[in-house]
């Protein structure tokens, strides 16, 4: 049996759901670009016939909205119908996240409104009580994005007494407070779904030093020297490392030649990580988003 699906257009601070069921923002059918990206492919000819290929990448995706804006029957129908129109427009200001409802949660991308809101008011007017829309977004990130997932890492409260009685330095393990998986040998286990690498970001809270966040399967490491004071945010991603007061690379003269600001591949991860003099109350938190190729 067909579902309609149920959309999401999250911006500015604001967000409305195209829910299908006659409230005022309704998805109408013919949604287009939800899919896989388009790929671009070029060749090069061969002397003896035929062609070989020599480069493959996604090309932006435009993915177009249709959406229906009823006001019932009432005599300031049409006001609020430009109200309405005034609202998606505040919405697609910037950065939109369209985001789509899924079996096991939702999947996001993230676009620019190109067309579709253009143009005079009275244009998109069926009456006075309904409007029809179309708002075409161009997205240049080519993956849809499932929900972010945030685990915390503390010290084993196990060993807390020890550490409450410590005047040395130790090198403490950190275990999941609210766990993914199970923790085994000292590293926990971290299943990633999705089509490509999920990009973490870790955040680092002190009091502690000399961090070491290691993938135990690659042997792929982040080493960080020194104290931590202030949250210290590792953006795999972005490849960068900083915090509130060293904004411009600073930290880098802190991280060992061989670190890896590595991503999580879509298999068991088997993490470790472990601070020098770390008390109860350091913490590490992991955020990550598992990536997908199509929206559905």
């Amino acid at each position: 049996m067909y579902r309609r699906p149920i959309v999401s257009l999250i911006g500015n601070g604001d967000e409305i759901t195209l829910d299908g069921v006659g409230s005022e923002f309704t998805l109408k059918p013919g949604m287009t670009g939800t899919g896989t990206a388009p790929r671009e492919i070029t060749f090069s000819e061969l002397a003896g016939g035929g062609s070989m290929v020599r480069h493959r990448r996604n090309t932006n995706m435009d993915i177009m909205i249709p959406v229906d804006v009823f006001h019932g029957h009432g005599e300031d129908s049409y006001a609020k119908l430009e109200d309405s129109r005034r609202r998606l427009e505040h919405i697609c200001t910037d950065q939109v996240e369209i985001r789509l409802q899924t079996k096991d949660g939702y999947r996001s991308a993230f676009g620019y409104l190109k067309d579709g809101l253009e143009g005079d008011f009275a244009k998109n007017v069926v009456n006075r009580y309904r409007m029809n829309l179309a708002p075409t977004f161009v997205c240049n990130d080519t993956w849809w994005y499932g929900e972010e997932h945030v685990l915390i890492q503390k010290v084993d409260a196990a060993r807390k007494p020890f550490l409450t009685s410590f005047g040395g330095t130790a090198t403490i393990p950190f275990f999941p407070v609210v766990l993914a998986s199970s923790t085994v040998d000292g590293a926990y286990q971290l299943d990633i779904k999705g089509d490509a690498p999920a990009w973490p970001i870790w955040e680092v809270i002190g009091p502690g030093e000399d961090l070491l966040i290691e993938n135990i399967d690659t042997g792929e490491r982040v080493f960080i020297e020194g104290e931590f004071g202030e949250k210290v945010t590792i953006d795999t991603k972005l490849g960068d490392i900083y915090s509130d007061s060293f904004t411009r690379g600073e930290l880098w003269d802190r991280v060992s030649r061989d670190s890896d600001l590595f991503p999580l591949t879509p298999r068991l991860n088997q993490i470790k990580i472990t601070m020098v003099n770390a008390r109860p109350d350091s913490e590490v938190r992991l955020k990550y988003r598992e990536t997908w190729r199509a929206g559905h």
